[in-house]
């Protein structure tokens, strides 16, 4: 698969696309969801089929916002990271106080903060 950069930018109603690698490669649609659509045309002109092609929407804003949506995106990268730690630890911690310490789930609950039907979704069965 390859990537293309793709230059989204608003005219009225529409954003028009261009890829930055394929120059002739133009699209529009009234939505970003919509930028997909370019993926045909840069197809066309590259000869190649449109599943190989990705994308990678370059989004033309003023400077100020683009930061402000760039330092957000680093943000949710940070928070799926945080999130991910935060499982792993939550999952071992409801493994131990169940297993080790024979807690009940709603006592682990109590301690995790979270729900005691939670602490069973993710409580080791005794089969396993």
């Amino acid at each position: 698969m390859t990537v293309y950069t793709v230059r989204a930018e608003r005219e009225g109603k529409w954003w028009g696309l261009q890829c930055v690698e394929v120059p002739s490669a133009l699209s529009q649609s009234r939505d970003l969801a919509g930028a997909q659509v370019i993926r045909e045309a840069i197809a066309f002109i590259e000869e190649i089929p449109e599943y190989t092609v990705a994308i990678n929407l370059d989004v033309v804003l003023p400077t100020d916002m683009k930061s402000t949506l760039d330092e957000y995106r680093a943000l949710v990268v940070k928070e799926t990271e945080i999130n991910a730690a935060r499982y792993k630890l939550q999952k071992e911690l409801i493994t131990d106080l169940t297993k080790k310490t024979k807690l009940s789930f709603r006592d682990v609950a109590e301690l995790l903060g979270i729900s005691h039907q939670r602490v069973g979704q993710l409580a080791p069965r005794d089969d396993q």
